[in-house]
């Protein structure tokens, strides 16, 4: 995924060093989606932290 994504964001863009970057689940495993590469992406700390935060507060809202 390193090598696919050539350890760029996802979600913002920006090249980052292979320590600042994350899996995420495009479609969150808990909305439904599946846990298969072609359902992930790499994300930087801060936007993968901003991600997660915002699919918790819509599990909480319904």
């Amino acid at each position: 995924m390193l090598k696919r994504d050539a350890l760029t964001c996802a979600i913002c863009g920006q090249v980052r060093l292979a320590g600042d970057l994350q899996v995420d689940h495009v479609i969150p495993l808990a909305e439904g989606g599946p846990d298969t590469i072609d359902n992930c992406q790499l994300a930087c700390l801060e936007c993968h932290s901003r991600k997660t935060s915002e699919e918790a507060r819509r599990g909480r809202s319904g």
